[in-house]
């Protein structure tokens, strides 16, 4: 299964199913997240385009799991979540979850100890990834309870799909 009618059978046929159906779930949380916010409906209109008229080649990254990956199954099955309508986007990721390479961004070791040692990221689609491309990048961070992400501001633009309530 591949997920929705919005992949087309050729691409289906060169992603893993799991990432297949991950992608078209993550294209349709982010144009309903979007909502009447026009750059944002822009900007996830743009990603699906991309996502469905290109594939990349499969990445070589070997999975690798941190410490604070142990709230991941935690996170995933929130009352909040499993009743949301991101809960079938959760569950995708679930799917694709180990075979992640987990890692801590390299700049956190200067920020809150805390930080550093609650919080993960994953990459699923970027140079070096599950799908290697260079025109979008599709990651994950992963943030222990009462871990707070620093403020931050930078080049890309982002959309964020946020699959849990936080605090």
């Amino acid at each position: 299964a591949t997920g929705s009618a919005s992949t087309t059978p050729a691409l289906a046929m060169q992603r893993p199913a799991a990432l297949a159906t991950f992608i078209d779930l993550l294209c349709e949380a982010a144009e309903r997240g979007a909502g009447a916010h026009p750059p944002a409906c822009e900007l996830a209109k743009q990603m699906g385009q991309a996502l469905h008229q290109h594939v990349g080649r499969t990445g070589q990254d070997h999975p690798c799991q941190l410490a604070v990956c142990d709230y991941l199954d935690q996170a995933l099955s929130l009352p909040d979540l499993t009743a949301s309508t991101v809960a079938p986007l959760a569950r995708a990721f679930a799917a694709l979850a180990p075979s992640l390479a987990w890692y801590q961004r390299p700049a956190a070791a200067t920020d809150d100890p805390g930080f550093f040692a609650g919080h993960a990221n994953a990459l699923i689609i970027a140079s070096s990834a599950m799908e290697c491309r260079n025109d979008l990048a599709i990651g994950v961070s992963l943030l222990a309870p009462n871990v707070v992400y620093p403020c931050h501001r930078h080049a890309p633009r982002e959309i964020y799909t946020v699959l849990s309530e936080g605090d």
